[in-house]
């Protein structure tokens, strides 16, 4: 979905746009800076998701390479891969794991060792957890769970879990790589909604 696209179709929070020197002097992708200097991200969102500017000399806390956009309800930050433009939710207690400590490094111990080389996704480390794919697929699936909630169907009901497999069918459509994980963020949202 195009920035654009977002901000006529979404009718929630006001749009918080990011200063674009930060933005810059953090070393976002041209893409993703222009999205969030000129279009940004609603101030709240469902599922219990706040966006913010803050200043940079106040977000010095936040791992290198990510640039800090909020934070989630269980008050994890929200971050942008200043690489890739991955959005991923990390552990406000990430200072607490290992180093080493990531789901799969014995596979990468063990392909290094041999001569494969595998690449190692920063969702892979314990403490982060994907969420989405791009700035589009997030703007995407903050709109489809919208709309998911406006419908207000009653918890228990036929239609509550057609309405929650349609949401689930949606957000697939939105960012089929995140969703192929089950620990995406989006995912684990599904299964607190069944």
């Amino acid at each position: 979905m195009k920035a654009k696209e977002f901000t006529e179709k979404w009718t929630g929070e006001p749009l918080v746009c990011y200063d674009e020197k930060d933005l810059r002097a953090y070393g976002l992708r041209e893409e993703d800076l222009t999205i969030l200097s000129k279009y940004g991200l609603p101030e709240s969102a469902a599922p219990y998701l706040n966006f913010e500017e803050m200043d940079v000399q106040d977000i010095g806390y936040v791992e290198e390479g990510y640039f800090y956009l909020g934070y989630t309800g269980d008050g994890d930050w929200i971050g942008i891969n200043t690489g890739s433009g991955k959005i991923l939710v990390i552990a406000q207690d990430l200072d607490a794991y290992d180093d080493d400590d990531f789901a799969g490094d014995d596979e990468q111990e063990e392909a290094a060792e041999s001569g494969k080389s595998e690449e190692c996704e920063d969702y892979d480390y314990v403490g982060f957890t994907l969420m989405n794919t791009s700035l589009g697929a997030l703007y995407e699936c903050m709109l489809h769970y919208s709309t998911f909630l406006q419908k207000r169907l009653p918890e228990g009901s036929k239609e509550y879990a057609a309405n929650v497999e349609l949401l689930k069918e949606k957000l697939i459509e939105a960012d089929p790589e995140a969703m192929r994980r089950e620990d995406c963020f989006w995912n684990e949202e599904i299964k607190k909604l069944l």
